[in-house]
């Protein structure tokens, strides 16, 4: 039992299922927001996920249900946010971009293919699975095509697309497409296409430079082939964008190809097992799309390490798989799900007998600079699957395992932390430290 994160919708925890045994990541709702429109967004995620799980670059989920205290839960694929947590610190080089982006458009275009959109593509939402692959998560904010008056409860601005901050659209493949070639900047720039290393980056103050299309250039060792293909896709109108994922992921390729790359494979649905569609009378309620049959997956490692850090690169605004097995698993699934519900039964009475040994964060120290405040402290004696829980004056909990933390702010901003070591779900004595931005 470990927790992987909090968030602002839903804790996600590290379990070990019984039956089979493996270790699973269960995503559950946050006992205070179990209202009618989180159920909604909570059903929704599971039912994309579902449908969509069996190709290589999605992840994988196993089941779905309720626990005994009404907190709807999903079981999945355990998976690390490696790419989301080491973009900033450590940029990737462009073959790693080229075989990442190739993948995760993949798997993009397959969700488009199927008739939805993603509605909020950014590097942490790009997991890593324990072969390396990497995988497209988070489909909590999901709609289909046609559903264009679909509210967007939030967004993550500096991945949105202009009209979608405008609130001129709720979400296209158009919109899609800028949130890709975003994240494909972001994982090359070590930042988002708006964001300025000197100057407040705010979302709001990010928001009006990606309207206005203020958008800094990609570094000048990324080659033009990869330059012009992400440059097009952050074109600030819709109509210059490309036209579909399918059309970038042709360029991205060619680009590889160009520059004697090693080509990353692309999955697509075999046509045999292409969705059967029923007339409108007969179609379910749910709108669901039945299959034929499961297809193969196809799996490539990456070579990606792996690190598990849950940490959001930006604070929401209101604007409103991989293997799946067969049905023959269905009652080992059922009864892994009772398991997973047991633990949830049991897992205060284990944690508090833990909580005992925990060490404990002593002195954090505050390091001001032009853009932000990094913050430091010692490791006070980790062991085994401990890390570090961050708790920011933003609002934000992140799980991490290194011994700083890096925020940015406004000139004279004051930004504060606590710092916890956590042990399985729970946590020692933290410390807490403040500093204000450089001017």
């Amino acid at each position: 039992m470990h927790i992987l994160g909090r968030g602002g919708f839903a804790d996600v925890f590290l379990f070990e299922q019984s039956l089979p045994r493996r270790n699973v990541a269960v995503k559950v709702v946050l006992a205070d927001l179990i209202s009618d429109i989180e159920r909604k967004q909570f059903r929704n995620e599971v039912d994309v996920m579902g449908r969509l799980s069996a190709h290589p670059n999605i992840v994988t989920i196993y089941s779905a249900s309720v626990s005994d205290d009404g907190r709807p839960y999903l079981v999945m694929e355990l998976c690390t946010t490696e790419v989301g947590a080491r973009y900033r610190e450590d940029p990737y080089d462009v073959e790693s971009v080229l075989d990442i982006g190739i993948q995760i458009g993949s798997a993009l275009d397959a969700v488009h293919a199927a008739g939805m959109l993603h509605r909020d593509l950014k590097p942490s939402n790009i997991m890593t699975t324990s072969y390396g692959t990497p995988v497209l998560s988070d489909f909590g904010i999901a709609a289909m095509h046609e559903q264009v008056d679909a509210p967007l409860m939030a967004v993550s601005v500096p991945w949105t697309a202009p009209e979608v901050l405008d609130e001129s659209s709720n979400g296209s493949v158009a919109a899609d497409v800028y949130a890709f070639g975003a994240t494909l900047h972001s994982l090359l720039a070590g930042r988002s296409p708006a964001e300025r290393p000197h100057a407040s980056n705010r979302p709001e103050k990010v928001a009006e430079r990606i309207r206005q299309g203020e958008l800094d250039r990609l570094p000048s060792h990324v080659p033009v082939q990869l330059r012009t293909v992400i440059e097009r896709a952050l074109s600030r109108k819709a109509a210059e964008r490309y036209a579909s994922v399918g059309e970038m992921l042709a360029e991205l390729r060619r680009a590889q190809t160009d520059l004697e790359l090693a080509p990353t494979a692309v999955h697509q649905l075999v046509p045999s097992w292409e969705p059967v569609r029923r007339d409108a009378e007969e179609a379910p309620d749910d709108g669901a799309i039945p299959l034929r049959r499961h297809k193969q997956r196809r799996t490539r490692d990456s070579g990606l390490p792996g690190l598990i850090d849950v940490s959001t690169s930006s604070r929401p605004v209101s604007v409103q798989r991989r293997r799946r097995k067969r049905a023959t698993w269905g009652l080992l699934v059922a009864g892994g799900s009772f398991a997973a519900l047991a633990i949830l039964a049991i897992v205060a009475v284990a944690l508090s007998q833990l909580a005992g040994s925990i060490p404990n964060v002593e002195t954090v120290t505050a390091r001001p600079s032009e853009s932000g405040v990094t913050f430091v402290w010692d490791d006070p004696g980790l062991v085994d699957s401990d890390s570090f829980l961050v708790r920011t004056s933003d609002g934000d909990a992140i799980i991490q395992s290194g011994t700083q933390h890096f925020m940015t702010g406004d000139p004279g901003e004051e930004l504060c932390v606590t710092v916890l070591v956590n042990r399985d779900g729970s946590t020692g004595e933290g410390a807490e430290a403040c500093g204000k931005v450089a001017q």
